[in-house]
């Protein structure tokens, strides 16, 4: 899922026949993303660490978390024990069949906040998550339908029983403009990110001010341009230190940070970990190149725990 030149845009491929990916994975490291599509996750194993809105959260079993539409996010696991993930990425223009589509709605879905509870209760969209996890297992000429008409109750449900915010889209065309060039910002960021007057030089490629790239930027994903050097910085050291032997001088270098105890100040403070720690942790798939984001695990084992929820068990 991440490489060494990942890009911050993940193009999600839905489903032919019903408008979301929905998958079990065991979680390795997902990098800084992000994607048009709202994305929940639904924790069956082990413990994940969800970075968004510049707020790291980590989310146990039987937690659930719902990622907005072009939020930039991050997952990865915080332990060697094993974890497994229910994913449901819902295409975002479901949100929009029988509403209003010049606006985006922004839910407040996550079982670790105390505050915007749902009115239903966590537990009542846990099962129904679960429900259209198995379902999307079994797969026979029923399934599409079933998980279609269950993802437009899930959505209804998260209108009626959670909070949400509400924001206006610009035209079509502005939008598209914006679009194009959000990715040209983004794309620049992420090859130029090492150089020390990548922002003055971006505004300048771009030809916009510092506060327009600023608005564009929080408008559409969240983060600042300045956020996004960082982020990308981050993710080239975490690919850097799981992947490589490099010693940490050459990695605070390579990755543009101003020294090595500004690097292990500002990994630790936003990643909770330090840099040694992360290597540790990632040791184990140094060799293994094929592997970037997703790990092995028992789908039988993901099932049964589905299973349990549905059944109360």
């Amino acid at each position: 899922m991440v490489a060494a030149e990942s890009y911050l845009f993940e193009a999600i491929e839905n489903r032919v026949k019903y408008p979301a990916k929905v998958f079990l994975a065991s979680i390795d490291h997902s990098g800084f993303h992000w994607h048009y599509e709202y994305e929940l996750i639904l924790v069956l194993k082990g413990k994940v660490l969800v970075n968004f809105d510049q707020k790291p959260v980590i989310l146990e079993a039987g937690d659930i978390l719902l990622v907005n539409s072009r939020a930039v996010h991050e997952i990865y696991r915080i332990e060697e024990a094993d974890n497994i993930c229910l994913f449901i990425q819902i295409n975002q223009n479901l949100f929009n069949d029988f509403r209003d589509a010049n606006q985006t709605y922004r839910f407040y879905l996550n079982s670790k906040l105390d505050t915007l509870k749902p009115k239903r209760g966590f537990e009542h969209f846990v099962h129904m998550a679960a429900q259209i996890g198995l379902a999307a297992i079994d797969k026979n000429e029923t399934t599409p339908y079933r998980i279609k008409g269950m993802l437009y109750l899930f959505i209804a449900d998260l209108y009626q029983y959670a909070a949400y915010d509400i924001y206006q889209r610009a035209s079509e065309a502005a939008e598209h403009e914006n679009m194009e060039i959000l990715m040209n910002i983004i794309e620049y960021i992420q090859i130029q990110y090492r150089d020390k007057n990548v922002l003055k030089n971006l505004y300048k490629e771009v030809g916009m001010s510092e506060k327009s790239v600023y608005r564009l930027l929080k408008v559409n994903i969240g983060y600042s341009a300045k956020d996004l050097v960082l982020a990308r910085k981050l993710d080239m050291a975490k690919y850097m230190l799981k992947y490589t032997d490099k010693p940490i001088s050459f990695i605070v270098d390579e990755c543009g940070f101003s020294s090595a105890n500004s690097f292990y100040r500002t990994f630790k403070m936003i990643l909770n970990i330090t840099p040694n720690d992360y290597r540790k942790y990632g040791i184990v798939l140094k060799d293994n190149q094929e592997i970037k984001g997703y790990l092995g695990f028992s789908k039988t084992e993901g099932i049964l725990l589905l299973e349990n929820i549905v059944q109360g068990r």
